[in-house]
């Protein structure tokens, strides 16, 4: 009887736990697009660079998940706080350079000028994607 209910409560909470990243892989994006898109003036392709260049930002929590276990045995305990913090400020930096490419298209006017901020979301992929393939 015991066995019967740990299988129930582990597949609910393997189910609750897929609805809610599968929430937050799909509603982030959306809800990113109608903020950009509740300026009218904003064109659609500058809208759509700035949600590539934060959709980085979906991995967020896993990649705290995955930054916690720094602190299992570091050999020099700065060395990982610094790393630690290094991980999880990616983030920020999208998100800022985001409102920063914002700013630029509000004040220039100029879409290339615009999207020159999102350089760094580039250098976000560029690891994301050496992470995987190696």
């Amino acid at each position: 009887m015991d066995m019967d209910i740990d299988i129930l409560f582990r597949t609910i909470e393997g189910i609750a736990g897929f609805i809610s990243v599968l929430a937050v892989i799909v509603m982030g994006p959306v809800m990113i697009y109608r903020w950009l898109r509740r300026d009218k003036y904003m064109p659609k392709s500058l809208s759509l660079a700035n949600i590539i260049g934060i959709a980085p930002v979906i991995l967020a929590p896993l990649v705290f998940y995955g930054s916690i276990f720094i602190f299992d045995n570091p050999d020099n305990y700065t060395l990982a706080l610094l790393l630690f913090f290094a991980m999880n400020s990616y983030s920020v930096i999208l998100v800022l350079m985001m409102l920063l490419s914002i700013k630029v298209y509000r004040k220039t006017g100029s879409v290339p000028r615009a999207l020159l901020p999102l350089i760094p979301s580039l250098v976000v992929y560029g690891l994301i994607i050496t992470f995987i393939l190696y």
